[in-house]
């Protein structure tokens, strides 16, 4: 079992979350969070692993809220892009997967473009990051979300908090809400082909 998934497990049983659905899993994130926190300070995890466990995390609030409508960014060709990719009208949506830092590399991820839209997820730390300025970057960008914690999302100034992406939506958003998020968003099967797929413009 890959070092990732054997600490998941760890966590998991920890927090009596073995058997637990993978939504019930996302909805108890923070104390997920805050027991990946205490292991990777009494011993400190590799830059890959706590990749792969938040990649992990966020394919958790996938698999439970849109279990037909997402699929890998496979590795090669694609990894600048980002992690995963969602269904949606009238493109797909990346969604991109980062840490504890945003630095560039969140930035520059995902298409570019509004008409194929990113959203952002990690554990960012440093709310310095994420000023007002540095916001409006990412929606000249193409951003319809930043997800991160509530506890850094409480650092923002207020003007950076409440900016709104292209839709109207808020454009920073608790990483807790994620899944949820896509479940408002998700066009009713009928009206969609037979696809789950989700309209950008509700996200």
């Amino acid at each position: 079992m890959p070092l990732a998934d054997d600490l998941l497990e760890q966590v998991y049983n920890q927090l009596g979350l073995t058997n637990a659905t993978e939504e019930q899993k996302y909805l108890q994130l923070p104390q997920i969070n805050v027991a990946l926190d205490a292991i990777n300070q009494a011993n400190l995890i590799n830059v890959k692993t706590t990749g792969t466990i938040n990649e992990r995390l966020v394919e958790l609030a996938l698999r439970a809220y849109a279990p037909q409508s997402w699929y890998h960014l496979r590795r090669g060709n694609y990894d600048w892009l980002g992690d995963f990719g969602i269904g949606a009208y009238p493109l797909s949506v990346v969604v991109s997967v980062k840490s504890f830092k945003a630095k560039e590399r969140l930035l520059v991820s995902g298409t570019g473009t509004l008409y194929a839209p990113t959203i952002g997820w990690g554990r960012f730390n440093d709310p310095t990051e994420f000023g007002l300025d540095r916001l409006k970057i990412y929606l000249f960008r193409g951003f319809l979300a930043i997800y991160m914690p509530d506890q850094t999302m409480q650092q923002l100034e207020p003007a950076a908090r409440q900016l709104r992406n292209h839709y109207g939506q808020s454009l920073v958003r608790s990483i807790g809400n994620f899944g949820t998020d896509i479940r408002r968003a998700l066009i009713p099967s009928g009206q969609a082909g037979g696809a789950h797929i989700i309209n950008t413009s509700r996200f």
